[in-house]
């Protein structure tokens, strides 16, 4: 190994441990990256990379749906970019991801239930552009635009046991019946947007770079309470959309080539709203 490669090392390792550090494991929408495209203008590169999206989305205008939805997200991609600008560059990324929400079916926990909603894995996809406006010998300076749509979700919850008769009927009496029900709750439409500017510079090779953004995310939430066996059976809907007040963050990140393979590079990066979040990838350079 090379003294130029074991600066790189010794560099890279303090900041990464540092972003796993303050990242509280939370996992955002993806990395942006440096502004400066990674791939060559008429060149290709594949990536893959693994990320956790967390946050905490309020409803807009839910009668059942009324609790605040702390949601998270395990997706593993496969990207690919192209350079179709000198330093510039579009990415599409294809998505498997699945979905946790906490405070999610209203009357569960009265039943002594988890009131959190699963489902598994689905597909989705992003597609993002950045680019440099200014580079010189010191920094570069760049926007960029991220968008990410989710496929739907679906968890059910079925159940036996005591059920108040005001859940059929807020304004009412509770009186205690004895009745099957099921709650069924569908999220649709999931995305979120993400513009920022980026400021990069370079030492020993490895690209350091940061900068503030700006981010919308939200949901469409539909949720249908069913009861059996009490006369007559009686079912409830609701829905209502959910959005993330807090619309503006910050991020810092390193990208370095690996010196096992030529035209490998890692790239490493926290983003900061509420908590901390961080994201790693890997990239090559085709042709």
């Amino acid at each position: 190994m090379n003294q130029f490669s074991l600066k790189r090392i010794i560099l890279i390792t303090p900041l990464a441990a540092l972003l796993l550090l303050m990242s509280d494991r939370r996992m955002d929408a993806g990395q942006f990256g440096p502004p400066e495209a990674g791939t060559p203008e008429g060149k290709i590169a594949l990536g893959v990379g693994y990320f956790r999206f967390a946050g905490k989305l309020n409803p807009e205008n839910g009668n059942l749906l009324a609790r605040r939805h702390e949601l998270k997200q395990n997706q593993i991609y496969l990207q690919a970019s192209y350079g179709f600008l000198k330093n510039w560059e579009t990415y599409l990324r294809v998505v498997a991801s699945d979905l946790k929400i906490n405070n999610a079916f209203p009357f569960a926990e009265q039943r002594g239930l988890s009131d959190a909603f699963k489902d598994g894995f689905r597909p989705s996809g992003a597609l993002g552009i950045k680019g440099l406006v200014y580079d010189s010998a010191y920094f570069s300076l760049g926007p960029f635009f991220q968008m990410n749509i989710s496929s739907g979700y679906k968890d059910k919850k079925r159940f036996d046991g005591n059920l108040p008769a005001c859940d059929l009927n807020p304004e009412g009496v509770c009186l205690p019946v004895v009745a099957e029900r099921s709650d069924e709750l569908k999220v649709k439409n999931l995305w979120d947007v993400n513009l920022g500017i980026d400021l990069q510079t370079k030492i020993y090779g490895i690209t350091l770079y940061a900068g503030p953004f700006a981010y919308w995310t939200g949901y469409k939430a539909e949720y249908k309470l069913k009861v059996f066996n009490f006369p007559p059976n009686s079912t409830i809907t609701d829905q209502t959309h959910y959005r993330e007040k807090n619309n503006f963050g910050g991020f810092v990140g390193l990208k370095a080539p690996l010196p096992w393979v030529k035209g490998l590079n890692v790239d490493i990066e926290g983003q900061f709203r509420n908590k901390g979040s961080v994201g790693i990838s890997l990239s090559y350079l085709l042709w």
